[in-house]
């Protein structure tokens, strides 16, 4: 099938996709999840010449479709693109890069790095994830695998000397970030505006703050008590008496600015070998942790042979913990 929308972006970091055309003149901006997907999915193949529509997405039951127009809102429309993240400031972020000009990665990668301030239980610079960069003018994919790598102590026999069987969170659990070296890598070699434009949105809500949204605050919460163990990650998510901020609240991260002005500035190498990158081992090894500045030091993006065939491109990534398949 000849790709409706030209330039595309799968990023999953966790979640969050965009599509980006120069010349097509009806497509929207979704926040949402699956019903976004799928409302994406029934536009293209409706929109395609019926002789090459191949398989028609199922007509959800009533209820998704409710959820779908009532809850997976607000739609804004838009001439030349579709972003669907998790996030409503998330996706007004790659909004406002694409009317400065920006490309579908400067996009996507202000959208992402968005998302890591107003949703930092899903995401952000200490985390990691992959993207598909799909060019149909040139008739090329690409894919970035940025996720996060294990320190190099953290093995089997390590954790049952350890006394652990299953890590689920903790000083223990961090691995190497991929995040902010993967975000940079794309942007470097695809982004068209300058690396300091597509942080600003991130950069704005970290440092004025934003008010918490349900998905946050129900984190927070779930969270309480492993947030009470380190007294950084208290100050910004908990009350003095240790009661969790709710929504509705307004959040400042000020110190999360900072690191995102730093990566605007000076790229990714201050959280591998500089000066960021000294203050995680640090305060990783004071609470227990396994991770190392040669771990940090020795890590590398990987851009992964793609499968590519008619107009279609499927990227396989296995990870230990996660197997995922994107296509776009």
């Amino acid at each position: 099938v000849e790709p409706l929308l030209p330039e595309a972006i799968s990023l999953a970091c966790p979640a969050l996709s965009f599509r980006h055309s120069s010349h097509r003149s009806r497509n929207s901006y979704h926040n949402g999840h699956g019903a976004a997907t799928w409302f994406a999915d029934l536009f293209r193949a409706w929109r395609a010449p019926r002789s090459s529509r191949g398989h028609t997405p199922r007509w959800p039951s009533p209820l998704w479709l409710v959820l779908g127009l009532f809850i997976y809102g607000p739609e804004v429309a838009a001439s030349t693109a579709f972003i669907a993240g998790e996030h409503r400031l998330a996706v007004a972020a790659g909004n406002e890069i694409l009317r400065q000009g920006g490309n579908a990665v400067d996009a996507a990668v202000a959208a992402a790095a968005t998302l890591g301030v107003v949703n930092p239980i899903s995401c952000g610079l200490g985390g990691g994830g992959f993207m598909v960069i799909y060019d149909a003018t040139l008739g090329e994919a690409h894919a970035l695998d940025f996720r996060e790598s294990a320190p190099a102590v953290a093995t089997p026999a390590r954790f049952l000397q350890l006394g652990l069987r299953r890590i689920t969170d903790g000083p223990v659990s961090i691995a190497v970030p991929g995040e902010p070296a993967g975000l940079t890598a794309a942007h470097e070699r695809f982004g068209s505006l300058p690396l300091a434009a597509v942080l600003a949105p991130a950069i704005g809500h970290a440092r004025n703050g934003f008010s918490i949204e349900a998905h946050l605050a129900e984190g927070i919460a779930t969270k309480r008590d492993l947030l009470l163990s380190d007294p950084e990650l208290a100050k910004v998510f908990l009350h003095s008496d240790g009661a969790p901020r709710e929504r509705g609240e307004h959040l400042k991260q000020p110190d999360l600015a900072k690191s995102l002005a730093r990566l605007a500035r000076q790229g990714s190498a201050p959280f591998y070998q500089g000066e960021i990158a000294r203050a995680i081992v640090t305060t990783v090894s004071q609470r227990g942790g396994l991770l190392t500045a040669e771990d940090l030091a020795a890590y590398r993006i990987r851009w992964k042979r793609d499968v590519y065939s008619n107009s279609v491109a499927a990227v396989e990534f296995l990870q230990p913990a996660q197997d995922l398949v994107i296509s776009s």
